[in-house]
């Protein structure tokens, strides 16, 4: 890009601040919504007293897209405009999916989930746009996602682990093997230190398996029922995946690929890069991103050079192909592609909830 062109591609006087104001407005609230920062499902009667506020909190987050949808055009153009497309696609989708809620009737517990993880997804959107603008203008950040960066990486990691275990029986294993297998990886990851951090909509469906696998062994295990079962479980494991959409996913591994690529290229064809501790360590932080990923991590000593740039080139591609990088050359480009698996919080000012006296 030419000088002229970055000049008029920089957006006008405080369009900068305006983002990083709506980020910090959604990530400093604090809302008294405790059934949706936990893993049960609420009560009948709860729901009840929460439908008031989460009607609120939905249009809440109709309102915020608008507002960041207002804040993205200043920033269309220049090396700005691949981000603000990923970010408008995926805002305009999350808004069709909260509004008409009324006239789908929607249940005040799956409004309170999409609302919720809809205005996360607006607070990582901000602050991912804000990190790629300044990093390529040479600013100062001011918005942080590395804070949860960690935290995203071990529930990857987590979720890479159980969908090993769920598919590591052959195709020939009986229904009740698969399944004590299934039933194991499903306690695992309830019982781990990451559970808490989890969708409440994944931790909802975990649950739901984990009954339902329960109740097979306690009937009088018909296959068919055993094997839509299994089915249930490897889809869901397969769904876990969504976890590469969260911001702070798609910042890391745009900036990761590229520099492990770099490192291993240096090395002869047929030497062993991984057992460079450093490099290992670098490789891990992929672990959970992709199978090609997991299986070279399952044995690092054995993988020559040329094993290794295979592997990161897969994961590379099936990460494009499901929109998890931006498909250009910007390193941090679609980084608000995301999931949401943190809650946002808001304020008692803003948001007012009659909560069940205990």
């Amino acid at each position: 890009m030419s000088r002229d062109s970055e000049a008029a591609a920089v957006p006008p006087s405080g369009a900068l601040e305006a983002l990083r104001a709506l980020a910090r407005r959604v990530e400093s609230n604090d809302p008294a919504l405790r059934d949706f920062s936990f893993f049960r499902t609420p009560t009948d009667a709860e729901l009840g007293l929460l439908r008031a506020g989460v009607v609120q909190l939905a249009e809440a987050a109709l309102s915020t897209i608008d507002e960041l949808l207002v804040c993205l055009v200043p920033f269309e153009t220049g090396v700005t405009a691949d981000i603000c497309a990923v970010i408008r696609n995926d805002l305009q989708s999350e808004r069709d999916k909260l509004d008409g809620h009324e006239e789908r009737d929607t249940s005040a517990w799956d409004l309170g989930i999409r609302a919720v993880g809809t205005l996360a997804r607006t607070a990582r959107a901000a602050a991912a746009l804000e990190n790629h603008y300044c990093a390529e203008m040479g600013l100062e950040r001011e918005l942080s996602i590395a804070s949860g960066t960690e935290a995203a990486l071990a529930i990857r990691r987590g979720y890479g682990k159980f969908r090993r275990s769920i598919n590591s029986s052959s195709t020939g294993d009986a229904v009740e093997a698969r399944l004590r297998r299934g039933a194991t990886a499903i306690a695992r990851l309830i019982g781990s230190n990451i559970f808490l951090e989890l969708r409440a909509h994944d931790r909802q469906i975990l649950m739901s398996l984990q009954k339902r696998i329960r109740k097979w062994f306690a009937s009088d295990r018909q296959s068919e029922d055993g094997q839509r079962l299994v089915q249930d479980l490897v889809g869901f494991g397969m769904l876990l995946r969504e976890i590469n959409r969260r911001a702070e996913l798609v910042e890391h591994d745009a900036r990761l690929l590229p520099e492990l690529q770099s490192l291993v290229a240096q090395s002869p064809a047929d030497a062993q890069p991984l057992e460079d501790s450093f490099l290992l360590g670098r490789l891990r932080r992929l672990a959970g991103a992709s199978d090609s990923i997991d299986r070279l991590l399952a044995e690092p000593s054995d993988a020559s050079a040329a094993d290794v740039l295979k592997a990161l080139g897969e994961c590379e591609v099936e990460l494009l192909g499901q929109n998890f990088l931006a498909a250009s050359s910007a390193p941090a480009a679609g980084a608000a592609a995301m999931d949401a698996n943190r809650m946002p919080r808001f304020g008692s000012s803003q948001l007012t909830i009659q909560e069940k006296e205990t």
